[in-house]
């Protein structure tokens, strides 16, 4: 398992190798997108942080805090090693897919995907009535499984 620093600094070096920036809610959702992928595809977890039904979509909090000052401005500064951790072939798959599917889209459009209908964000902020609680992995995993699964046929 990976932090969701060293996660989110590979999606920023992927970016950087690509002349794209991006913002901290496009690193919030793209690290849980691939923590997702990973759960159902490998059955094993992504990132040893725990994400929570936030306003805009899922949030790894230490992840915000360290991310916020920047505010909605694009991340300058590395935040993470993802040199050395992802010599794993498992979290390299599951993060260079989410980053081939979703790097050219806003944050806007990720944190809308992430509001879908039974999303696992969706399940814990609007139907459990427990707005900013922690998004249970295995919900994130029986979603995903179903997401893979699609993308498979």
């Amino acid at each position: 398992m990976h932090t969701s620093f060293d996660v989110a600094q590979a999606f920023l070096d992927l970016a950087g190798r690509e002349d794209k920036t991006l913002t901290n809610m496009q690193l919030q959702k793209l690290v849980y997108f691939a923590h997702g992928v990973h759960l159902a595809a490998f059955d094993d977890y992504l990132v040893i942080d725990t994400p929570f039904a936030w306003n805009f979509g899922p949030v790894f909090k230490r992840l915000y805090e360290k991310l916020q000052p920047s505010g909605k401005n694009p991340i300058s500064a590395a935040i993470g090693n993802s040199s050395v951790v992802f010599s794993d072939s498992q979290a390299k798959v599951a993060i260079d897919l989410v980053w081939k599917n979703f790097k050219d889209m806003s944050a806007a459009k990720l944190s809308a995907i992430s509001h879908a209908k039974d999303s696992p964000w969706d399940t814990v902020f609007n139907k459990r009535e427990a707005r900013f609680s922690e998004i249970p992995d295995d919900l994130t995993k029986k979603y995903y499984k179903t997401l893979v699964t699609k993308s498979d046929d």
